[in-house]
């Protein structure tokens, strides 16, 4: 199972919603791109992170804003890398 795969699963298995995933390699280290469109900032974004760094290890993760409109949801790019 890839990398993409096992995030794809993480996210399915905990009700996470999430949209493209990207993988790309940075000196050596892979780094991936998950898109979460629309997502709350606790139950979908932050919850995500979470699983990402205990249950898939990331050592590091960055979010990127895309849209927002003031509410509790909004869209992002969120880049973890292991």
């Amino acid at each position: 199972m890839t990398t993409c795969e096992m995030i794809q699963r993480v996210a399915f298995d905990n009700s996470v919603g999430i949209g493209e995933v990207y993988e790309d390699l940075d000196k050596g280290h892979t780094v991936i791109s998950v898109e979460i469109r629309w997502g709350d900032w606790k139950h979908d974004h932050l919850r995500f992170d979470y699983l990402m760094q205990n249950v898939l290890h990331a050592k590091r993760c960055e979010s990127v804003v895309v849209e927002e409109d003031g509410s509790d949801c909004y869209s992002a790019i969120h880049i973890y890398y292991f």
